[in-house]
């Protein structure tokens, strides 16, 4: 069976429930309950992570039946293996019992809250974000509206509005304006909060 992209694999088995989002690069984060406890599998672009606790495991994809199956690039005993809502995960040899997946996770729905810009807390009126199916985002940078997009390459350019606020309020703008212009990957979390990362540097923390 030739070996298709992660992308092409998840973009049909997530049809309906994220595929829009996921054709944008953005991430989609998948919860999975098992009886030994619950885990998270985070795919964005074609990477993709299995979740626990602090630990984040990279994984590749390995050709399947139907499908898909997710590998762990360190230690081919653990993988996940998912078929609609049915899930089967080995763990280091073992396999998990009674696993399936019990919710999905995008950037897209709801707002998110800024509460960390270029690793300094967020102070005062907090910045948020919104994001849409197709990959653009609107938000407030706590003084001034903005807009930007995203797509499978990256970020587009930003547009905001100029209105003159406090200079404390301006000066975290313009810092939260400027670590967007760097970011280069969006992540979700094992707790489900919004990383934006330049790299390995996560440039921006958002919750909901």
């Amino acid at each position: 069976m030739p070996k298709r992209s992660l992308g092409l694999v998840l973009a049909g088995a997530l049809t309906g429930l994220a595929g829009p989002v996921w054709a944008q690069g953005l991430p989609v984060q998948m919860a999975i309950t098992c009886a030994e406890g619950g885990l998270s599998l985070s795919m964005s672009g074609e990477r993709a992570e299995l979740l626990s606790g602090d630990v984040a495991l990279p994984l590749r994809q390995e050709p399947a039946a139907s499908g898909m199956r997710m590998v762990a690039e360190v230690d081919p005993d653990t993988w996940v293996w998912t078929k609609g809502d049915e899930v089967t995960v080995m763990l280091a040899g073992r396999e998990l019992s009674a696993c399936a997946v019990s919710g999905m996770t995008t950037v897209t729905g709801a707002p998110w809250t800024v509460t960390e810009i270029a690793g300094a807390p967020v102070t005062g009126s907090a910045p948020d974000l919104l994001w849409d199916e197709e990959g653009g985002f609107t938000g407030s940078g706590g003084c001034n509206r903005f807009t930007g997009s995203w797509g499978p390459e990256g970020p587009g350019p930003l547009a905001a509005t100029r209105m003159a606020c406090p200079e404390p309020v301006m000066a975290q703008e313009q810092a939260l304006f400027a670590a967007l212009a760097r970011v280069t990957g969006v992540r979700l979390d094992a707790q489900g909060g919004l990383d934006l990362r330049a790299g390995d540097e996560v440039v921006i923390r958002a919750r909901r």
